[in-house]
């Protein structure tokens, strides 16, 4: 399963959570609660000049508890230096079920009420905190929470104004940076100055080529304004003679 590098305990609480792997669990007695489950060390790779635009978190979690009782989430907070939590607390009590379900807190515009630098994220200590609540009757027998498949997905905007985001886990982490586009100008006998880009669209093998005249923007498809039997341009931008067809 996959986890982040680091599990540890923090905070008051009646009990610990387990810390030597994912999935980590905490023993509770009737009306308590656990500590603080500190999930962090991401090996996150933000660039320096890119601002953070949202956090989204996911993890799994289930709970085995006795007839007539409660597992609540009581906390789920992000962290900065690994031992305080912070910001909006999005556990909102709901009850944990009997079987593993995946939830997700956060999202692509959420930061949590709190103000993010790339360092912040790319941090060994940055992560998330979860705490649960047992509930029911005093002197009942107690019940087990677990969680498992924590991943963090981080939102910005590089220096370029290009939206990516960057997911973590300790099995594997994927980015998308930026794309660098090239302007360039075209004169044709009289015709006046016009403006070409090439765009290549992520997870696509189409090309889109943007003309610009008289300050008026149009979005041309590449097949209409090269011939099919022309190859198409790597995603490096390079200059097209935009009369042949």
């Amino acid at each position: 399963m996959p986890s982040p590098g680091t599990l540890t305990n923090q905070g008051t609480g009646s009990a610990n959570w387990s810390t030597g792997g994912l999935p980590s669990s905490v023993v509770l007695e009737a009306i308590t609660s656990s500590r603080f489950l500190a999930a962090t060390n991401f090996s996150f790779s933000i660039p320096l000049g890119a601002t953070i635009t949202g956090i989204e978190l996911t993890f799994s979690r289930m709970a085995t508890i006795p007839p007539d009782t409660e597992m609540t989430q009581t906390n789920v907070q992000l962290t900065k230096d690994g031992t305080t939590f912070g910001g909006d607390n999005q556990g909102d009590g709901t009850a944990i079920p009997s079987s593993y379900e995946s939830v997700t807190y956060g999202s692509s515009t959420d930061l949590w009420s709190l103000m993010w630098s790339p360092s912040d994220i790319n941090s060994s200590n940055f992560g998330v905190g979860i705490l649960v609540t047992f509930g029911g009757p005093e002197g009942e027998a107690s019940g087990e929470s677990f969680v498992d498949d924590v991943t963090i997905t981080v939102y910005y905007n590089s220096s370029s104004s290009s939206s990516s985001s960057f997911s973590s886990s300790s099995s594997s982490s994927s980015s998308s940076s930026s794309t660098s586009y090239q302007w360039m100008r075209w004169a044709f006998g009289r015709r006046p100055f016009m403006t070409w880009r090439i765009e290549p669209l992520p997870l696509s093998t189409l090309c889109f080529v943007e003309a610009r005249m008289s300050m008026i923007p149009r979005a041309v498809p590449w097949d209409e304004l090269i011939p099919s039997s022309v190859a198409r341009p790597p995603s490096t931008t390079r200059p097209i003679n935009p009369l042949r067809r």
